[in-house]
């Protein structure tokens, strides 16, 4: 986020499903820890936010596995022990 420009200290939004960060481009981070499926987060309008030209950032990303993505960098944090990560990045392309 700090390359993307947003004077916020970026964290997640927790308590809100969607937190904006303007910069030299936008970021929308979604925290979707608190919807059911893909019908909620369609029915607040949030897929009009990925043709905005800016980066969304979506934690808990299977709570919408079946919205269709044109493309997205999936970014996968596991715990291996308590002061050791894993982590996985993926590129999923969709026509």
């Amino acid at each position: 986020a700090e390359g993307l420009g947003p004077n916020d200290l970026v964290q997640s939004p927790t308590y809100v499903y969607l937190q904006i960060y303007e910069g030299r481009i936008p970021i929308y981070h979604f925290d979707l820890y608190r919807l059911s499926n893909e019908n909620d987060f369609l029915s607040l309008g949030f897929e009009e936010f990925f043709s905005k030209g800016g980066v969304s950032v979506i934690e808990w990303p299977e709570r919408i596995s079946e919205v269709p993505l044109k493309e997205a960098i999936c970014i996968d944090f596991s715990f291996i022990a308590e002061e050791k990560r894993s982590i996985g990045i993926r590129r999923i392309n969709h026509r």
